[in-house]
């Protein structure tokens, strides 16, 4: 993959669109897949305006100093080099950006483009955008392809492998909306494990199954290793709770809440691996996303018990993939 560049004396900054951490609300910074569908969201707008990407996350859950200022580099490959994007954030931040919240592009001045929430919501959200396609500019970094090459070699290589995502702990709807949780409930455990032993039996008996789990709750893995030979699993941290069929009603809740309901809800906040306040290091956490997404794309179907950013990814990275969701 090689990154976009320009000599450096022929530039103009407004050639540029900076993507910085787009942040949710007030309580969550957002997940890992959060951003990486952003990363998408801007490689399709320079596509459609002829500018050149640049990403620059240097805040949220998982920017940890001691590695670099911009996390997205912990994982990926740079879509434009870091000389230019040091350059014109550092621009940026000093003379000012262009707020970027309509097409076409009107340029004031030679400042850099800023992609904002404002400019997902207004510009990109009404606008199909072919993931799949643009995935195709999205590369892992060496030493990441070199953890999924060296995981597959070793535990997929055997079997036809199913994967299953469960979102739980990670998955809570924020203040005042039931996200897009089915009838606002967690899937019961069993339920997916009734899902997955009814799709196996349909399968051809010579078939040798294997199920890789990811999840960010502990007894859903166990739960799957409890009902299945042979069950794969990367090393993430994940939560000692279980939401096996959880409903929470949160649209009454605001921070300080004390019914029942909101209680419930901020245990969740509090277990949260990714959101929640707990010892697992940003690295960590970035770490255990790209493993488990990467590996998910990796398998030869995959199901998924809730929509999302996270369990949509494998399908753009791997166009091929089987993906059912309950």
């Amino acid at each position: 993959f090689i990154c976009y560049s320009y000599i450096a004396n022929s530039y103009r900054y407004d050639d540029y669109i900076v993507l910085k951490p787009v942040i949710p609300n007030s309580i969550d910074q957002g997940g890992f897949a959060w951003h990486l569908h952003h990363v998408q969201c801007l490689i399709q707008l320079c596509e459609m305006t002829g500018k050149i990407p640049i990403i620059y996350f240097d805040k949220g859950y998982y920017y940890s100093k001691s590695h670099g200022e911009n996390w997205w580099n912990y994982f990926f490959v740079p879509l434009t080099s870091n000389s230019v994007t040091n350059r014109v954030v550092n621009y940026g931040n000093r003379y000012g950006y262009q707020q970027l919240e309509s097409l076409p592009l009107k340029s004031v001045g030679d400042k850099p483009y800023l992609y904002t929430n404002l400019t997902f919501q207004k510009v990109l959200r009404p606008i199909p955008g072919d993931f799949q396609k643009i995935y195709q500019k999205i590369q892992l970094n060496r030493q990441f392809r070199q953890k999924i090459d060296n995981f597959k070699a070793k535990h997929f290589k055997k079997y036809w492998v199913i994967g299953i995502h469960y979102r739980g702990t990670d998955k809570f709807a924020s203040y005042n909306d039931n996200e897009d949780l089915k009838e606002n409930r967690h899937f019961h455990y069993d339920q997916v494990v009734t899902h997955l032993k009814g799709h196996i039996s349909k399968l051809p008996k010579d078939k040798k199954v294997a199920i890789f789990v990811a999840s960010d709750e502990e007894p859903f893995v166990q739960k799957i290793k409890q009902n299945f030979s042979t069950v794969i699993s990367y090393n993430s941290s994940r939560s000692m709770i279980s939401t096996s069929g959880l409903s929470l009603d949160t649209k009454k809740c605001v921070a300080g809440s004390t019914s029942k309901e909101c209680l419930k809800l901020k245990k969740l906040q509090e277990a949260s691996i990714h959101r929640g306040n707990n010892k697992i290091t940003p690295y960590k956490k970035g770490n255990d996303a790209v493993m488990d997404i990467w590996l998910l794309s990796s398998c030869d179907e995959l199901f998924r018990t809730h929509l999302g950013n996270f369990s949509g990814q494998p399908g753009r990275i791997n166009p091929g993939l089987k993906v059912y969701s309950l």
